[in-house]
């Protein structure tokens, strides 16, 4: 799924939760604030300016955009991705003005949100099978000094 198809997906799973009798007025606003307001990119600003963090800690409910923000990431820094347009016109193209960083590095990305197991060493296993998976992809940080 590319981006601007999980745009589209986010937006409709939105209008449903607005729809839905079980969220209340003050969840009712904060996604219709979002869909008011997608432009989401200063979080990227926001990671590249704090540097010395080793870690960020993404703490939203079920749903509400955490596999996107990341993937929002990845497609700012990911160099697979260079010469894209995407961002144009956004507020991180206004913060950061031709960014060295956009679409500089390799970006390992490991998504384990699908991953049902039933037992811990399950969980190890597929985990030691995704990361052997990345770094086969990676061809090219083999003899990489980082």
């Amino acid at each position: 799924m590319d981006n601007q198809e999980t745009i589209k997906l986010c937006e409709q799973k939105a209008q449903e939760w607005l729809d839905s009798p079980v969220y209340d007025e003050k969840t009712k606003a904060e996604i219709r604030e979002m869909l008011d307001n997608p432009d989401k990119t200063e979080l990227i600003d926001s990671i590249l300016t704090a540097r010395g963090t080793k870690a960020f800690l993404f703490t939203r409910p079920r749903r509400f955009g955490k596999s996107l923000n990341l993937s929002m990431i990845d497609a700012y820094l990911n160099k697979k991705y260079k010469d894209n347009s995407w961002f144009d016109d956004l507020e991180i193209s206004k913060l950061r003005p031709d960014d060295p960083e956009k679409n500089a590095y390799p970006v390992i990305m490991l998504d384990m949100k699908n991953q049902t197991v039933r037992t811990y060493e399950t969980f190890i296993r597929r985990l030691r099978g995704a990361i052997s998976d990345i770094c086969n992809s990676f061809v090219e940080l083999k003899d990489s000094d980082k």
